[in-house]
Parts: C-alpha cells; structure tokens; sequence
C-alpha cells in the first residue's frame, strides 16, 4: 500500500472511530455495547459519507426527544447506508422502541371506517396530543390503492435544517388488520410502524387515532385530521359533521386542535 493512500486510510479509521465512540455515547452501556458488537462495520462504512455523519451528528443533538427530533433527522438526511446502520441496530433488538412517557393506547372498541375508496392527494390538516406530533406544514399523502385492504402512499415533507430546505419523502404501505385498524410501515424508518384507528371520513377529510409499536403496547401519538383542501373551504355542512364526529369519538372540539398550514403547499 503507498504511504499516502495508508496515511489516508489511517485517517479515515481515526474519523470512523470517533464517530462509533460519539454514537455510542447515545446510547446506554448495554445498548452501546450491542450497537458497536453487532452494527461496527456499518456504521464504519457509512461515517465516511457526509449525508451520514450529519445524520448521526443531527440525532445526538435530539437529546431527551425521542420522537419528534429523530424523526426530523431520518427523513432530512437519506441514504442506503444510513437505512442499514437503522435496519442493523432494530433488527438486532439494541435499542427498544419503548417510550415510557407516552400512555398505552387503548382502542374505544367503537366501530372504525376503512380506507376503501380513497385515493389522491390528501394533506395534514391539523393534530392533537401533544410537542412530539410531527406537525409540519405541506405534509402531502398520496395515496393510491394496491391490493383490496391496502394502499401504498407517497409521502413527502419540506424540512429545513440550517437554513436549508429539502423536499423529504417516504413510501408507506397501509394496510387494513383483521382488528380494523390501519397498519402503517414506511420504506425508511426500519423497526418503526403505527397503527392508524380511523373514526371518521368526510367527503375531503380523514380523522384518525394514531398509535405507535413498541415491543409490548402500541403508544398513543394523538389525532390527526388529514384533508384534500383547507378547512376554510370545506362547506359548513361538511364541517358539522366532522365536528360532531370528534366529539363522538375522541371528546374534542375542532379549536382543540393545532392546524397545519397547507394554503401555499403544491
């Protein structure tokens, strides 16, 4: 090997190896030791790309926040490598997807509607739960059906991260469960997955209950309301009877809820 291509190589596991100290510091002694035992060579052979030293660099910034944070981080920074260091640490069981903080979701046993019929471009229109909701505006789901009980959906979201806007984007396939309710996975967050308990569809909108899996329950995330156009165009008949629905059914009040613009959105 030249000398110059061995000093570059020693460089490069100088720079590999403090980011495997900076990612293990992340984590909890016990999760820090599988992550680095089991998932060293992917994580090597992705901290020598920039898209992922960033990703790493943007999710130890998170902190305590769990949820929102990460999520911000996996979809502005994408690439295969990161995908397999995700995939590597999930699989191999090193970091459990259980959030304490949040409550068991418990399903009402009301009965739920499917999303049979629907297809197009909805947006997300407004939440209720809680800071940890990913409530960006222009959030747009196109949904489009694939198999009976099942659709796949084009996901994408403008984000920006130090005053740099990208349009993110993911793939989801949501599937009707024998329950009722809607299993949600996406093509890049591995290990991750919701279930989706939908109470009401109007002529342009989508209400749902929204719970997360973990290894034992599946946690309450919140309500969200998916719409095809703003709430100030849908006519007053309409919007009656999404209002009577949230107080049916989740004992709110549409003004209880965080609205996400969508006026500008394309």
């Amino acid at each position: 090997m030249q000398k110059e291509n061995r000093s570059a190589y020693r460089k490069l596991i100088c720079i590999a190896g403090l980011w495997l100290g900076l990612t293990s510091s992340s984590f909890a002694a016990p999760e820090a030791a599988c992550v680095l035992g089991k998932c060293g060579l992917p994580i090597l052979q992705c901290v020598v790309g920039k898209e992922c030293r960033d990703w790493m660099g943007c999710v130890q910034e998170c902190g305590d926040d769990m949820m929102k944070c990460p999520s911000v981080c996996g979809f502005y920074y994408q690439s295969r490598k990161i995908d397999k260091v995700s995939q590597c640490i999930f699989t191999n069981n090193c970091v459990e997807l259980e959030f304490e903080k949040f409550p068991p979701y418990i399903p009402s046993g009301a009965e739920l509607e499917t999303l049979e019929g629907v297809e197009g471009i909805y947006w997300f229109g407004a939440s209720h739960g809680g800071d940890h909701i990913f409530d960006f505006s222009c959030q747009r789901f196109e949904f489009a059906p694939t198999h009976p009980g099942e659709h796949q959906v084009h996901f994408s979201v403008p984000i920006t991260l130090h005053e740099d806007t990208r349009l993110t984007s993911s793939i989801g396939t949501f599937s009707q469960n024998p329950s009722g309710s809607i299993l949600v996975k996406y093509d890049n967050f591995t290990g991750y997955h919701e279930n989706w308990y939908v109470s009401k569809r109007t002529q342009n909108t989508i209400t749902a209950q929204v719970c997360f899996r973990g290894e034992s329950s599946c946690y309450d995330y919140g309500t969200i309301i998916l719409t095809k156009t703003p709430f100030p165009l849908i006519d007053t008949e309409e919007m009656n009877e999404l209002e009577t629905s949230l107080e049916q059914s989740h004992a709110l009040k549409f003004e209880d809820f965080g609205l996400s613009s969508i006026a500008d959105c394309d």
